[in-house]
């Protein structure tokens, strides 16, 4: 008994909600800026608190005030106050010059940007709203009000594509701001090519083109290694994992491990390209179904809505949208209150509310329950681990009514995490899947993280391959975080 019930607290102490439900108890440490920030436009800032026993939790914060506001967050806890400092030395060598601010401008900082790039449609990134703001304090009246200027001398977004963004973040950047600033009211930099104008049938080709370069060279240049040499550069790169602090270091190294991996499935394991072409046939038929537009009602997703029109149902669901990140609790009680306690509710308080894992498994289990043929609850249900697994695959093929573009999406959504979890696919099938991806995406319908984790599952199959100890084992913390992020 005494062994569960440690075993639970540990887990209920885990550090993401370990900072979520007590961070903020932490006094204030110290907090840095990178120097030259209010030139630059663009600001890395540390925030960190104390423990009493001396160690010390911190938040990092990459922070655009042109445009995207907080674009990186990463986070390491209760480590000791001397490898924090050695931390941030390897930052001053490899890229910032940091100072001390106090907690308030940083605090003005940081949300001064975020609140600026929401106007433009961009959001924080998922770490942030999912750990590292609570290491900051609430954003009340409490904190100061100080003044910091965003966007260019006339308050207008400026966006300078660097190599952080993806061509399709890239792409989706810009729709933003044609749709929210107008196409007249913002700059666009092109820091690649120098050129302040932006032509779009020149920018999906060249800067596509420009981002896959380097990793068709690596791809070419690895073309010629024997099996030993591959599995030697292949365990040596994942080795350096973890070992620098410098995002772009970071990124480099993971993009030499997709090269390698990509020219291992190539040239080395066997691959049936039979498997694939039924597995391929297989999906097809998976996510074969009828797909409406989510306010197209009356609809299964919104079962139990009274009198709503679908323009009134879409603009009550905007609403929540604008406030579920800030004001979560709020805006809960707000689309309940206009809605009703409704299963399609339910879900919005699963998707958003601050649960731990047991909580959050609790309310699921609870849910599923007293509406076990809602399909936002069997599509989360049923996808949770990989013994629901096969009964998972299968739910679209056999729903009762037209499936909306929004309980689609989680659907694709909850198949490729499937990926993280599991262990009962082949290389074959995870090559499939990539292709049939790529295709419903073409289509505009995002899949979140797919690369990332088809990637981390293509590492993980070479890694069995050649009988290579657990990648995650030996690249957690910060910087393994903040690019999974």
């Amino acid at each position: 008994m005494s062994k569960q019930k440690k075993n639970k607290q540990s887990n209920q102490l885990s550090p993401e909600n370990y900072i979520r439900k007590r961070a903020r108890n932490l006094p204030v440490y110290k907090c840095y800026i990178s120097e030259k920030w209010e030139k630059a436009r663009e600001s890395m800032i540390v925030i960190v608190r104390k423990h009493a026993s001396g160690n010390v939790t911190f938040g990092l914060y990459m922070v655009d005030l042109m445009c995207l506001g907080v674009r990186v967050s990463l986070y390491d806890y209760n480590i000791l106050e001397e490898e924090f400092q050695e931390m941030l030395k390897n930052f001053e060598k490899e890229a910032f010059k940091f100072k001390e601010i106090p907690y308030t401008l940083a605090h003005n900082i940081i949300y001064a940007a975020i609140e600026y790039a929401e106007e433009y449609g961009f959001h924080p990134v998922s770490s942030f709203t999912r750990v590292t703001q609570y290491l900051l304090e609430e954003d009340n009246e409490a904190i100061p009000y100080i003044e910091i200027r965003c966007g260019d001398e006339n308050g207008n977004p400026v966006y300078i594509n660097t190599e952080y963004e993806t061509q399709s973040e890239k792409n989706k950047i810009l729709k933003n701001l044609e749709t929210f600033a107008g196409p007249d009211n913002y700059t666009y930099i092109d820091s690649s090519e120098d050129s302040d104008d932006y032509d779009e049938d020149d920018y999906d080709k060249d800067d596509y083109e420009a981002a896959e370069e380097e990793y068709k060279q690596l791809k070419d240049e690895l073309q010629d290694l024997d099996n030993e040499e591959l599995k030697t550069r292949f365990t040596d790169a994942l080795a350096e994992v973890g070992k620098t602090t410098d995002f772009m270091a970071t990124v480099k190294q993971l993009t030499t491990i997709r090269a390698l991996t990509d020219v291992i499935l190539e040239t080395v394991i066997t691959i049936d390209e039979n498997k694939i072409v039924k597995y391929f046939k297989t999906l097809q038929t998976y996510f074969k179904t009828e797909i409406i537009n989510m306010f197209d009602t009356p609809n299964a997703l919104f079962q139990g809505v009274q009198r709503c029109s679908s323009e009134r149902l879409s603009e009550i669901y905007e609403e929540f949208l604008d406030k579920c990140y800030d004001e979560t609790e709020q805006a809960l009680e707000e689309i309940q209150k206009e809605l009703g306690d409704i299963p399609f509710v339910k879900y919005l308080e699963l998707k958003y509310s601050d649960y731990s894992i047991e909580e959050y498994d609790e309310k699921l289990n609870e849910c599923f329950k007293k509406h076990p043929k809602y399909l936002m609850f069997k599509i989360l249900y049923y996808a949770k681990s990989s013994d629901s697994f096969k009964r998972f695959k299968t739910l679209l093929q056999h729903a009762d009514e037209a499936v909306t573009i929004f309980e689609f999406c989680e659907f694709v959504n909850q198949y490729v995490r499937g990926y993280m979890y599991r262990d009962d696919y082949d290389i074959e099938e995870l090559i499939a899947y990539e292709i049939f991806t790529k295709i419903i995406e073409s289509e505009n319908i995002s899949i979140i993280h797919a690369d990332t984790i088809i990637a981390l599952a293509k590492i993980d199959k070479v890694k069995k391959y050649y009988g290579i100890a657990d990648f995650n084992d030996s690249t957690q913390g910060e910087t393994g975080a903040t690019v999974l992020e």
